[in-house]
């Protein structure tokens, strides 16, 4: 499951490659439901790009300039039993640190949402105006949120929730002049939830 405005997936498979997303704007809402879905892979969604991804071995480079999402971006269902990541840009980077992935004077207008509605598994969910996971290196600059970002949660086993303005969960970056104006909003019953204004969590080696 994965779904994105402009792209859906973006990858590598030779070695010195250099992807780049530019100028580009979504107005088109965008809604996946998952009702009993058993896909342990999960998936990512955004308003620009769902999913970046790229082999270990491969050395790299992904960015996304000055794009621009208007739209609605909505995860609904209970049926994933992988991680899932949305965002009103790039759902993930769900890359190897060998590749370095960047976005840069992005902006995001529109609602970012995930109902998890009874959801019975354990597993991750990010959440960002800009960006979900970012899983790579690389840096996020001069981007802005208009969006509020909102995740609501049925079940007690609902895994992980990380949920920013600007990046949900993002390991080994760099942010510089980014500016979050939407309201972030969690609604659960238990476990374990990090929220923040620019960053949900940051982790780093």
């Amino acid at each position: 499951g994965i779904i994105g405005g402009i792209y859906a997936v973006t990858t590598e498979t030779i070695a010195s490659v250099t992807n780049t997303i530019k100028n580009c704007k979504n107005d088109k809402d965008a809604t996946i439901s998952h009702d009993k879905w058993t896909n342990t892979n999960g998936g990512g969604m955004g308003g620009v790009l769902g999913c970046h991804s790229a082999d270990k071995t491969i050395t790299a480079v992904i960015n996304i300039e000055s794009c621009i999402n208007n739209a609605t971006v909505k995860k609904i269902g209970q049926g994933i039993q992988g991680d899932f990541h949305v965002a009103g840009i790039a759902g993930s980077f769900y890359t190897p640190t060998n590749v370095t992935g960047n976005i840069t004077s992005c902006k995001n207008y529109g609602a970012v949402s995930v109902d998890n509605a009874n959801y019975s598994h354990s597993r991750w969910s990010y959440v960002g105006g800009i960006i979900g996971h970012f899983g790579c290196n690389g840096k996020v600059e001069s981007c802005e949120n208009h969006g509020n970002v909102t995740c609501t949660r049925f079940s007690s086993s609902d895994g992980t929730k990380r949920m920013g303005g600007i990046v949900g969960n993002a390991d080994n970056k760099t942010y510089t002049n980014c500016k979050n104006y939407g309201t972030i909003k969690e609604a659960s019953k238990s476990n374990a939830v990090d929220i923040g204004g620019i960053i949900g969590r940051s982790n780093s080696d």
